[in-house]
């Protein structure tokens, strides 16, 4: 019983909740506004002030935005707006006397200044427009006597709502100039007049792909005066402190403005709407503040010149400086070659080693360190392997990744050229960053593009099935004081000096450091390490029954993996010479290492034979496989390890410790 009980107060009181709810929200008017005079759908509000006709002006809705009416439309504060608009639906007649109860109590409308009101308010709703005149203030001076718009009544309204309704036109007036936000901006213009000359520089805010499985960006684009890349964060700064131009003082349209032929016009456009600025003349007594309007509307103003005038340069300082940028998920071949016409292809390929190369990583033989970055970001299940066609060698990872990378990375700079060398306008000109966009065969000629040092071709796979390709020119300086150039298509770009240092065609430079690698289940047998100086053995150890030498045992698992650092342009000898120092210091093998082993699949043992030069420096020391006729440095790892092995008989023969060069 008590529970039915219970159930019908709930529902009940549910009932009467929804009873009052709907009487208040009814009309859409604020809650407590339900006695309020003026309904939700003011259209305009008319402010008059009969003993200062030059303080009248409108509010008025345009557009779905309220907007300032005196002598020009302008947009309104929004909050200056609501704030009115609040005060004007919380009227409550129900405080008001009749005219005529004040009359016959010996009172007229001058009692309480309706007389001759200091303002007259027309509010234009869905009934009508309706007038409230508003006259002194009440004797306690909280509230103010207003005559409400059946002429029959009086009511003290809020003091509030008249200082309020007090305002001037331009405390109602927004002082941004754009309405637009910076979200909304998909385009951008800028013309700049230039005597007879004119420059447009347009702008674009598109998704670019960034690659299979990766989301699209919004890039800032330029379309004019070439189709490029914008530095997009450098672009969106420039647009939010446009957007947030706020103006200055208005001023009389009949001075000398330049508004008549402005010098530059500012467009913005969004989805649905564009806003385009006029900019004119400096002010004569503020040469830092700038003439300006908006198109279609008459009002002239003043704005900042800081502001509006880095757009003058934005071809150039908004332009992404990284000018060959490319997805390393679709590339599949680089090409490069030098001045003598000699070249390197490497090729991205897939074949059955792609499998091995899988297991390698699922089993944790291969460190995915060892797969470049590209070819990760590529493919996420299977590696791609590159090779040098024509040969047997693969590319190295690593190296590979590098270069994939400083090619990403090449950017345009503008260099520094010191005044006192005294350069001509020519060359102050082929030290900016970005040197030309429509350069002729005579300007190339003079950079010395026509003959370039290097030419690198990357070839993408498109999404059309088709390949593109991209070709990079890179010429040499022309005077010690200025850049290198680079050319992609019909542009040149000044470009720093590192690239060129680390471009080859030499195979050795891009060749896998992975030397040879015996099979897993490989049994060493012996180990013989002979120092040629004297053709004594340093070691001489039979390893069938294991070791406990640490030292011994990281030197093996060296022999097991040899891995270069890099290599040495020169074929395997026996009398191999090397003068590391250019001194006529030649350096020659010093150790021969014999590694006896057995693979599962072998009936009879092997030996792997390798030899060392003595360690040249902390971190050089040279070695020569006879079997693949190669020379290559050791990595540090190995130089430790065989240190190790051998200091003592080191420091007896008392060999200096100096650091080579010259190795590639």
């Amino acid at each position: 019983m008590k529970f039915k009980l219970t159930f019908f107060l709930l529902l009940a009181n549910i009932a009467v909740f929804g009873v009052l709810w709907h009487e208040l929200a009814k009309n859409d008017m604020p809650v407590g506004a339900e006695h309020s005079i003026f309904t939700a759908g003011i259209e305009k509000i008319d402010i008059a002030v009969p003993a200062d006709k030059e303080s009248s002006f409108s509010l008025e809705i345009k557009d779905r935005n309220w907007i300032v009416k005196k002598g020009f439309d302008w947009p309104a504060n929004t909050f200056a707006v609501r704030e009115v608009l609040h005060g004007l639906h919380f009227l409550d007649p129900r405080n008001s006397f009749s005219v005529k109860d004040a009359l016959e109590t010996g009172s007229t409308l001058a009692s309480f200044g309706l007389e001759t009101p200091r303002m007259i308010v027309t509010i234009s709703d869905n009934i009508g427009d309706r007038e409230l005149r508003f006259g002194d203030l009440t004797p306690d001076g909280t509230c103010v006597y207003a005559l409400l718009p059946d002429g029959d009544r009086i009511a003290p309204l809020p003091k509030s709502l008249l200082f309020t309704l007090s305002k001037q036109a331009e405390d109602f007036r927004v002082n941004e100039v754009f309405m637009l936000r910076p979200f909304e901006i998909q385009a951008l213009t800028v013309r700049i007049e230039n005597g007879a000359s004119s420059q447009r520089i347009g702008l674009k805010r598109s998704l670019v792909s960034q690659g299979k499985g990766v989301p699209a960006t919004r890039q800032w684009l330029f379309e004019t005066p070439i189709a490029v890349k914008a530095e997009s964060q450098m672009t969106e700064e420039c647009v939010n402190r446009l957007v947030g131009l706020s103006r200055g003082n208005f001023v009389d349209a009949s001075a000398q403005t330049g508004l008549d032929k402005p010098s530059m016009r500012v467009s913005l456009e969004s989805a649905n709407s564009s806003e385009t600025l006029l900019v004119g003349n400096a002010v004569p007594e503020n040469p830092e503040q700038l003439y300006a309007k908006l198109e279609n509307n008459p009002a002239v103003f003043t704005v900042e010149r800081a502001v509006v005038s880095e757009w003058k340069t934005a071809a150039t300082d908004l332009r992404d400086p990284y000018f060959f940028d490319f997805d390393p998920a679709v590339l599949r071949a680089i090409e490069i070659a030098d001045a003598d016409g000699k070249s390197i292809r490497l090729v991205r390929v897939n074949n059955t080693e792609v499998k091995e190369v899988v297991k390698e990583v699922e089993s944790g033989e291969m460190d995915l360190d060892n797969v470049p970055a590209p070819i990760q970001k590529a493919e996420k299940a299977i590696f791609s392997t590159w090779e040098i066609p024509g040969t047997t060698l693969g590319v190295d990872p690593k190296v590979l990744d590098s270069l994939v990378e400083r090619l990403r990375q090449l950017r345009a700079i503008s260099y520094p050229v010191s005044a006192d060398i005294l350069p001509t306008s020519a060359e102050y000109i082929q030290a900016q960053a970005f040197v030309s966009d429509t350069a002729s065969l005579v300007e190339q000629a003079s950079l010395g593009l026509d003959k370039p040092i290097w030419t690198v071709t990357i070839s993408l796979a498109g999404t059309d099935g088709k390949t593109i390709q991209k070709v990079l020119k890179i010429a040499e300086a022309t005077k010690d004081y200025l850049p290198q150039h680079a050319q992609v298509e019909h542009s040149i770009y000044s470009i720093d000096k590192d690239l060129s240092a680390n471009l080859s065609v030499s195979p050795l430079r891009y060749r896998s450091r992975n030397i040879l690698k015996l099979p897993a289940g490989t049994t060493v047998e012996n180990l013989k390490i002979v120092d040629l100086r004297d053709n004594e053995s340093v070691i001489d150890e039979s390893l069938v029954a294991g070791t406990q030498n640490r030292a011994l045992e990281s030197f093996l698992k060296q022999c097991e993996n040899i891995q270069a650092e890099s290599f040495i342009d020169s074929n395997f000898s026996q009398t191999f010479v090397y003068d590391y120092l250019d001194a006529g210091v030649p350096e020659t093998w010093a150790y021969r290492v014999e590694l006896t082993y057995k693979t599962p699949t072998d009936t009879e043992s092997k030996t792997l034979t390798l030899h060392l030069t003595r360690r040249l420096g902390g971190n050089f020391q040279i070695a020569g496989l006879e079997a693949q006729n190669i020379v290559f440095c050791l990595n540090q790892t190995a130089i430790d390890a065989f240190h190790a092995l051998t200091f003592k008989n080191y420091a007896e023969k008392n060999i200096l410790n100096t650091r080579p060069t010259g190795a590639k």
